[in-house]
């Protein structure tokens, strides 16, 4: 049997294109239309930048409410199941936390502006202090002279430098002060509102579906997700509190001025991983040269410092956190970089859980699971 002209005339020609291929096929995008689109996304993501810094006063009371929402919103239901209405039980829950933060503030303001007029005092005894690491072998005619030269720069006009200086931190410690008073209430203010509308934002975002079966499963995700945000934060802010207490007993049982002060600062600067633990043991080494005279007391404080921090971070936080939610260390540095230059040191307090709740939306969203991926490394 022959083949038909029509077949003879395809193969002729090669077209391995079935039957019906002539239908018009769906044309790509130019390449110069994507390499626009590209550019544009750019540009739109430096301008949201620049705007996030410029906008911070206003913006940073939003990311912080968010984030306190997300960590207290299991508190308030709990509350609910009780039996006290949601407004009652969001007013009651920041009740507490302005009543914890302005006693603790009463404790520790007065310490810490004591050691922000030491400073120069301070840096003084350092200089003393270490010359003495630095030069062990130099004469005791040059250790005489380093004494005289010290004994001279006590001079009363130099004291009145050192006074200066001092009422120049207190003033920008004060300033300091006022920006996060006005911060806080902002806060508190938003707060109370996300908590007391949880569920309504909820729902709202799933009303954007099309479909009803589609937002069920919208809500089920979101309530997932907010439950799992929840638990982290308040997991991560249980083992700060839990550090900063141990901190603050081993510092007491070591004799260190202040020990409740250092507690606090340790527990507030593990929210920002390694460099936040840099700078509280590279502080604590500095408070223990000026306190003590012995060397071996000066190493114990940041031995002890280091010993607990190591243990919470290589075993205690790894064993309950778990390994789902952990995060690339390039990831951890570049998110504290951007969100510092953003927003200051409220920004890096809150950056690493900024992105593991961004870890955790992408995980359960079927489009974003790459992201998510990306992120934990």
């Amino acid at each position: 049997m022959q083949p038909s002209p029509g077949s003879q005339s395809s193969d002729s020609r090669g077209d391995p294109s079935p039957v019906g291929a002539g239908a018009p096929q769906p044309l790509a995008p130019p390449a110069r239309a994507l390499g626009a689109s590209k550019i544009a996304a750019w540009i739109l993501g430096l301008l949201l930048f620049h705007t996030f810094h410029v906008a911070s006063t206003l913006i940073l009371p939003f990311v912080l409410a968010i984030l306190a929402a997300l960590t207290l919103m299991p508190v308030v239901r709990a509350l609910e199941r009780l039996r006290i209405p949601r407004p009652l039980g969001a007013a009651l829950i920041l009740g507490g936390l302005v009543a914890t933060v302005f006693f603790g503030a009463q404790l520790l303001i007065e310490p810490a502006t004591e050691w922000a007029g030491r400073m120069p005092e301070m840096s003084l005894q350092l200089e003393r202090k270490l010359r003495v690491v630095r030069q062990p072998m130099e004469e005791l005619a040059q250790v005489a002279d380093s004494v005289e030269r010290l004994a001279s720069s006590e001079s009363p006009g130099e004291a009145k430098v050192a006074v200066r200086d001092s009422s120049g931190l207190i003033d920008m410690f004060i300033a300091r002060t006022q920006k996060v008073i006005s911060t806080s209430v902002v806060t508190l203010v938003l707060l109370y509102f996300l908590l007391t509308a949880g569920d309504m934002l909820v729902r709202g975002i799933a009303g954007l579906a099309p479909q009803a079966s589609q937002k069920a499963r919208t809500v089920g995700t979101l309530r997932a997700t907010e439950g799992e945000i929840s638990r982290y934060l308040l997991t991560i802010c249980a083992i700060n509190i839990g550090l900063g207490s141990a901190v603050a007993c081993a510092l007491f049982l070591l004799e260190v001025p202040n020990a409740l002060l250092w507690g606090v600062l340790a527990a507030a600067a593990n929210f920002i991983p390694f460099l936040g633990s840099l700078a509280v043991g590279v502080l604590l080494a500095g408070v223990a040269v000026v306190t003590f005279d012995d060397w071996m007391r000066i190493l114990a404080v940041p031995s002890a410092f280091v010993l607990l921090t190591s243990l919470e971070g290589f075993f205690l936080t790894p064993s309950i956190v778990g390994r789902s939610l952990r995060l690339n260390p390039i990831v951890i540095f570049s998110g504290i970089l951007v969100a510092s230059w953003l927003w200051g040191i409220p920004g890096s307090l809150v950056a690493v859980p900024m992105l593991v709740v961004l870890k955790l939306v992408c995980d359960r969203t079927p489009s974003l699971m790459p992201v998510g991926r990306a992120l934990s490394g």
